[in-house]
């Protein structure tokens, strides 16, 4: 079934609604299956496109196998995560394996697998974004309504959640503030928001942007929960032509919850700043300097601590319809207190020591033709006490 209007000329309504039912043959030990979807969905422009917004509600039901995971090695550099043999006995358990930060470490995947325990599963989701752009009906002549029609502020919403629980707020409602709710099969839920002054301006900007993202899954050996918080204040000032000032500052909060690797959890709170001029001539030539100074502290053992200090350049050389090359090198300076060779070291640091660390970076991208992309991309690094490694990777790209 479907009903959808249109009302007030540039807002729109949109409600399906489906449902679908499965008889196995009383031979097999199946049960039979019952489905229903129903979706909500709105779109609509308001007073000259001031605001702009969209979302949709959708809920659903069915049977759906618990899951286990596992990974799997794959060609070097092809893979997302990476193993660190924490405690030496050359044999990869689950918890030592951590998303890659480096090309060269990047040698495995996480891959779910389905058992066969089978249960009833409530799916609901909300997504939504929203954008105010007060320059639409701001009289421009007067300057307080000018002043604020420099503002601009869009947001995006998105909240999943599977949930075996058969209350109202486990079918129907997307979201839970509830940890540790053994109803919660999976949830996953962001929340963007941009609010910028003086947006598209050629000479000074601020942009303000605050991320959420929270994951949460309960497997065959527990929950797993995962939150990132990170708030973000960007300057952007051309002092002149050629020359930009840019004065990002952000604060940010990450986390890990483990019922089966209680060891790996985390709390890490950071604060930072990362400023950088740019030179540029032209359109083809670009010379930046840039700068990071940031803190980091596991605020579960107050322990690791970790204090980062960087400094680089980097190169910028573009021809139109030839191609693009990009050069960076970094040295960084990482004073860490805490206990090495875990996977809080290796999260706080990014991959790197305490110590002297540096990272270059070379990326070429050759067009070939209308159809053809060549990407030559080298990475290395070296902290101290260990080797420099050296990582290369060519692709090739065909566009029809």
């Amino acid at each position: 079934m479907e009903v959808s209007t249109r009302f007030l000329e540039s807002q729109s309504l949109l409600f399906r609604s489906t449902y679908r039912q499965i008889e196995y043959d009383q031979s097999t030990t199946q049960q039979n299956e019952e489905f229903l979807l129903g979706r909500l969905e709105y779109n609509g422009r308001i007073k000259k496109r001031f605001i702009v917004a969209g979302a949709f509600y959708e809920t659903g039901s069915g049977m759906e196998a618990k899951k286990e995971y596992s990974y799997l090695e794959v060609a070097p550099g092809q893979g997302v995560y990476t193993w660190i043999d924490y405690n030496g006995n050359n044999v990869q358990e689950l918890n030592e394996f951590e998303p890659a930060v480096f090309l060269d470490e990047a040698n495995f995947i996480r891959v779910y697998s389905q058992t066969n325990e089978y249960i009833r599963v409530f799916t609901s989701q909300l997504s939504g974004n929203l954008s105010l752009d007060p320059s639409k009906i701001m009289n421009r002549k007067k300057k307080f309504a000018a002043f604020i029609g420099r503002f601009h502020n869009k947001s995006f919403i998105n909240f999943i959640k599977k949930s075996s629980g058969s209350s109202f707020n486990d079918m129907y409602l997307p979201y839970t503030t509830e940890a540790t709710d053994t109803n919660i099969i999976s949830e996953n839920n962001s929340w963007r928001n941009v609010l910028s002054f003086n947006r598209g301006s050629t000479k000074f900007g601020i942009t303000w942007t605050h991320n959420e993202i929270r994951t949460r899954a309960l497997l065959t050996n527990g929950f797993e929960n995962r939150e990132q918080i990170k708030d973000e204040v960007k300057l952007n000032w051309n002092i002149s032509k050629s020359i930009t000032l840019q004065l990002p500052g952000l604060i940010g909060f990450r986390s890990f919850d483990s019922e089966f690797f209680p060891q790996n959890n985390y709390n890490i709170e950071e604060l930072g700043i990362k400023p950088g001029i740019s030179w540029q001539n032209g359109t083809k030539f670009r010379f930046s300097v840039l700068g990071d100074y940031t803190e980091r502290k596991n605020t579960i053992t107050g322990l690791e601590q970790a204090i980062i200090r960087k400094a680089g350049i980097e190169l910028k050389f573009s021809a139109a319809s030839k191609g693009i090359v990009q050069a960076n090198l970094n040295m960084l300076y990482i004073n860490y207190s805490g206990e090495s060779s875990n996977s809080i070291e290796y999260i706080m640091l990014e991959g790197l020591k305490d110590g002297r660390n540096f990272t270059w970076n070379v990326t070429a991208q050759r067009y070939i033709g209308k159809n053809l992309q060549l990407n030559f991309i080298y990475d290395a690094r070296s902290s101290e006490g260990n080797p420099v490694i050296h990582t290369g990777n060519i692709q090739l790209r065909a566009f029809f």
